[in-house]
């Protein structure tokens, strides 16, 4: 039997980021973003964001969904400030849970600056 070679599709104008950081074996941190532009828009400086999801797991009990209307409609004159402004916003609705590894205040952080490393790492994947 001869298996189908995989190949990994990603839909056009789609950027994908997974950001991770360990201080011992278990992760303190873990940070996914997935931004969608506009159809419509060209890939120049016009592409506004149209879809964005950020997940944020291992600091809390459970991940969760942050809000992301920050950053729909930005583009890449102003998506910066957007994606710091979300960043934020996630630090801020995270729970850390006291883990003995690091504090709640250097938990949210970290989350803080995962998510707007991801955030910018999936908005120039799908801007390319």
């Amino acid at each position: 039997m001869k298996l189908a070679p995989f190949t990994l599709h990603r839909p056009s104008r789609t950027g994908i980021s997974h950001r991770r950081m360990k201080l011992t074996e278990r992760p303190v941190v873990t940070v996914t973003a997935l931004i969608t532009l506009a159809p419509a828009a060209p890939l120049t400086a016009a592409a506004a964001v149209a879809q964005a999801r950020l997940v944020v797991g291992s600091v809390a009990s459970v991940p969760f969904a942050a809000d992301t209307a920050s950053v729909i409609g930005g583009g890449p004159g102003d998506f910066g400030a957007r994606a710091d402004a979300c960043a934020e916003a996630a630090a801020l609705a995270c729970t850390p849970l006291p883990d003995g590894e690091a504090s709640p205040d250097y938990l949210r952080h970290l989350v803080r600056v995962h998510a707007r490393q991801a955030l910018g790492e999936a908005f120039a994947a799908a801007a390319s």
